[in-house]
């Protein structure tokens, strides 16, 4: 080869992948994570919201029921509609583990073979923590709204022939989750943003006018299932327990879950002031750097503007939440940098010129204005940096959970219903307390157990106005009036009984206390009626 021959090699362009490449690599990544989410699956230990959802939609009687039960949830219909409809193939739990299998894999084949990044990007993607992890063997509403949005974006293109993909996508989103409602409503926003910015619609007045109507009837049916009754006393009841004044302490803890849902390793001590402090800076620098490359995309900007301080507010508002909660922020930041990859830029407007005398100042800044391109190199690798190590920070917590999970039960809720069944006290009559931590044993148990909180046999709980934190003395009260009934009761609390009752034998059975969710550990006790002359004077 010549020396000419070597220099037109190294400098000719890297060779495009071909779709068949791409479909392979695909196809082989989504068959890893199926095979590896099958083993997380068979291990994973259901916890009450995953089971108390699913017991909402098989214990509903009636379509008017299970609405009505869905809106004390905070949540919209759709998760609750397909569990409704898969339990009539398997009325099993694991057909729920099942379904979300099936979604979660959704979304990795949409990650994995049309995502705008590099193949090594997808690949940190698809191992990240919410899509290996946290969407994918905890089954929640939430791998619903992740393929919804991820479909959003790969019918994004399809925009410029028609709007109805992106439509349905998102009224799927809309319906998946309170977050990805937000989400959903900006999306739709930026849809209208995008067409007035110059993206060259072929798509029908009918096409687009009945687009519309189909997204404003989903919103509208999300919205109306979200909004919870007068009587929901979730997360404090809907009417209270919001914040709505300025507390700069609050209003850092609230910044922070930025960084923590975009570098999920490193999380900071909401406890600890200065953590607060430091990441809430660390926040605000990553949402600079996000801001300044999606600056010439205004509406992908104002698309990731209003959908993350959207869910700060909600955060602060509300709820501070938990990764699969502000873990959205990072979805946003995803979406965006997605769809950036095919929206209208202002790139070839004219420059703004500084004036002389901050002209040295501002040429400093990497491309902010007009730039050399020797700084616009720079700025593209510390961009791609940033990136990686966002990525880096995901794959990792992403493989550090799914480890612990094969590990560390997240619940202790099947190993106490195993035990029960061995020991043939599966139909004893049950008392549970407290109820809420109750509906994991109730699934797994499949049967209702009496809830002193509501004095009756329940499955699912809702957090209604009838509902009633109680004190041992009243359960203890409750106890005394069903053994009349009863020769004994299988009595089963989430913290260990170091109260005791006169008139009442109890004797310890068991504890179950290896379990990642701290209110999620059992205590068994066998109660009867003491004889007259075992009752002290």
């Amino acid at each position: 080869m010549t020396e000419s021959n070597r220099k037109l090699e190294a400098n000719a362009p890297a060779r495009m992948p071909l779709p068949a490449e791409e479909r392979c690599f695909a196809i082989i990544l989504t068959g890893l994570i199926g095979l590896l989410g099958a083993i997380g699956l068979s291990q994973h230990a259901m916890w009450r919201d995953e089971l108390n959802a699913w017991l909402v939609a098989t214990e509903s009687h009636s379509w008017a029921q299970l609405v009505a039960n869905v809106q004390y949830e905070g949540h919209p219909l759709l998760w609750y509609l397909s569990l409704a409809a898969v339990q009539r193939l398997w009325a099993d739990p694991r057909a729920m583990q099942v379904l979300h299998l099936a979604l979660a894999l959704g979304s990795v084949w949409l990650l994995a073979r049309y995502a705008p990044f590099l193949r090594w990007q997808r690949l940190l993607l698809v191992f990240g923590y919410l899509p290996f992890y946290e969407y994918l063997l905890i089954s929640r509403n939430y791998a619903w709204g992740l393929l919804s949005l991820l479909l959003f974006c790969t019918l994004w293109p399809t925009r410029r022939r028609t709007y109805l993909g992106v439509a349905i996508a998102l009224v799927l989103a809309a319906n998946s989750n309170a977050y990805c409602f937000l989400i959903a409503v900006t999306l739709g926003s930026t849809l209208i943003l995008d067409a007035r910015l110059g993206t060259r619609a072929r798509a029908s007045r009918l096409d687009c006018w009945g687009s519309f109507f189909l997204v404003l009837i989903g919103l509208a049916i999300a919205l109306a299932t979200i909004l919870p009754p007068a009587d929901s006393q979730l997360q404090g009841g809907f009417s209270t327990s919001w914040i709505l004044y300025f507390d700069l302490r609050h209003f850092l803890t609230a910044l922070t879950r930025v960084w923590s849902s975009y570098i999920v390793i490193l999380i900071p001590s909401d406890s600890k002031y200065f953590d607060v402090v430091l990441f809430a800076i660390f926040s605000l620098l990553l949402l600079a750097g996000a801001i300044a490359r999606l600056r010439r995309q205004p509406a992908i900007l104002g698309f990731y503007l209003s959908s993350t301080l959207a869910i700060l507010g909600l955060t602060y508002a509300k709820f501070l939440g938990s990764p699969r909660h502000f873990g959205h922020l990072f979805i946003v930041l995803l979406v965006a940098l997605w769809l950036s990859h095919d929206s209208p830029t202002t790139q070839h407007a004219a420059p703004v010129r500084p004036s002389s005398k901050f002209k040295g100042k501002i040429l400093k800044l990497p491309d902010f204005i007009g730039s050399s391109r020797r700084r616009a190199r720079l700025w593209r690798r510390v961009q791609a940096t940033g990136f990686a190590i966002i990525l880096l920070g995901q794959t990792l917590g992403g493989l550090v959970a799914f480890s612990r999970d094969l590990v560390v039960p997240y619940s202790a809720g099947r190993a106490t219903a195993e035990f029960i069944r061995r020991q043939g006290w599966a139909a004893d009559f049950i008392v549970g307390s407290q109820d809420m931590a109750m509906a994991t044993l109730a699934g797994y148990l499949d049967r209702e157990i009496y809830y002193p909180e509501i004095q009756a046999l329940g499955s699912f709980v809702l957090f209604t106005g009838d509902r009633q934190p109680l004190p041992m003395q009243s359960i203890f009260e409750q106890l005394q009036d069903l053994l009349h009934a009863q020769e004994s009761i299988l009595l089963i609390l989430n913290y260990e009984l170091r109260a005791e009752h006169r008139e009442l034998a109890i004797a310890p059975l068991a504890a179950f206390t290896d379990s990642l969710i701290f209110n999620e550990k059992y205590f068994l006790y066998r109660v009867s009626t003491k004889p007259r002359a075992a009752r002290p004077d």
